[in-house]
């Protein structure tokens, strides 16, 4: 079943370029996976850095992209969500409206659990995503991130600790310490479908595993519970005449001029 997902991923954000620049970071677990994400158009990386449990550091990897890639945002996803064409759309929403790049723009949003069965057919095409969504994805939590999409400078890189990703922790410390270093979060739930493949072990991956508690140890004392998708400062949505995506001031309840 894992490798069913992992290549229904590969599938999915090929068919999002050329909007995209997928990016894989090699573990070397796989090299069959490995041939077809290049196959696919993947640039493949070798692993920047990785913890004592073989789990890959976020902050390595987002610093690597950032350099390489002159790209108007830089993100990251979990390896088994899989994205509807909201994704591209969303984006290109947020790049119009936030031009100032001297500040950061965070895009987080909510993740649909879709189970994923085995046999049948792939499912990655975007538009069949959105389907699987609606027709029997269920919406998760609002402390459960996924998905991290950067745009602009001035993130506060520096005060992130050695945080690994797939392990609980991470996503609510980023989120909350954007919001309190004044980095404008936008929560993209209503506007993109970010479907959870959800496999053998479930909804919650993270934390059955034997080191589920690196992130909290590194990161020690701190409000997680200010990092949910509720605590965005924008949040997106459908123009009601023109069916546009535009950004909206969570707080006041105002569009967001460009």
């Amino acid at each position: 079943t894992r490798d069913r997902i992992h290549r229904n991923v590969l599938y999915n954000w090929a068919a999002l370029a050329p909007h995209v620049i997928p990016v894989l970071f090699d573990t070397d677990t796989d090299p069959a996976l490995t041939s077809l994400a290049r196959g696919l158009g993947w640039e493949v990386l070798p692993l920047a850095a990785r913890s004592q449990h073989d789990v890959p550091y976020l902050k390595p990897m987002f610093q690597l992209t950032r350099g390489r890639y002159n790209s108007t945002y830089h993100g990251y996803s979990n390896g088994d969500v899989l994205y509807d064409a909201g994704l591209i759309n969303t984006l290109s929403a947020c790049a119009v409206t936030f031009t100032d790049i001297t500040r950061s723009a965070l895009l987080v949003g909510r993740r649909h659990n879709y189970l994923s069965a085995g046999g049948g057919a792939p499912l990655y095409r975007p538009g069949d995503v959105a389907r699987a969504a609606r027709t029997r994805g269920q919406l998760f939590r609002t402390d459960a991130e996924d998905y991290f999409l950067l745009g602009g400078g001035a993130f506060p890189w520096s005060a992130v600790p050695g945080v690994v990703v797939g392990r609980p922790g991470y996503d609510n410390y980023l989120v909350s310490l954007a919001l309190q270093r004044g980095v404008r979060v936008v929560d993209a739930t209503p506007t993109l479908t970010a479907l959870h493949q959800s496999g053998n072990q479930g909804n919650m991956d993270g934390f059955i595993n034997k080191d589920n508690g690196f992130n909290y140890r590194e990161i020690r004392v701190f409000n997680y519970k200010g990092g949910y998708t509720t605590h965005a400062t924008h949040v997106t949505g459908y123009n009601t005449t023109s069916g546009a995506i535009h950004v909206i001031h969570r707080d006041t309840g105002q569009v967001v001029s460009s």
